[in-house]
């Protein structure tokens, strides 16, 4: 409890912005599949997007197997065309091991946060951050799949 308050408030006090993508499941189970989780991200870096026009991307090395990470790679790559059709500058550097590296866990302090304001119904800890928060938004997850996988 203390370590997360104090992580979210250091990260408060730094000049970054933060965009919050929410994705209601809709009370339905969603397999945790590298496509899945390319959707995901695909939608939440459409988002950044429509902020500015280049991204940087180091995500997290959720997958271990060459195969999943291309899968995560191309389900990603897929949905930011489709979603944001008139081009982007999407870089994604090589993933990196969370255990490993100190700096992807921040992102998880901020998605614990918001798992609890939506979840548990209790925003004590977004609202340690939300004064960095450019974007919240909540897309249902039926809706974002049918877009990301239209032909």
């Amino acid at each position: 409890e203390k370590t997360r308050i104090y992580v979210l408030k250091e990260i408060a006090k730094w000049k970054v912005d933060i965009i919050v993508y929410v994705i209601d499941k809709e009370n339905r189970r969603v397999d945790d599949t590298p496509e899945n989780y390319g959707i995901v991200v695909g939608g939440a870096i459409t988002e950044s997007l429509r902020l500015g026009s280049a991204i940087k991307l180091t995500a997290d090395k959720k997958y271990t197997s060459f195969k999943q990470q291309n899968e995560f790679l191309t389900a990603a790559q897929n949905t930011i065309s489709r979603l944001f059709p008139t081009g982007a500058n999407v870089f994604f550097n090589p993933p990196i091991d969370s255990q490993k590296e100190n700096i992807i866990q921040l992102a998880d302090f901020i998605a614990g946060a918001y798992n609890y304001k939506y979840n548990n119904k209790e925003s004590r800890y977004a609202d340690i951050v939300k004064k960095r928060v450019i974007v919240e938004k909540v897309v249902k997850w039926t809706e974002l799949k049918k877009k990301a996988i239209k032909p």
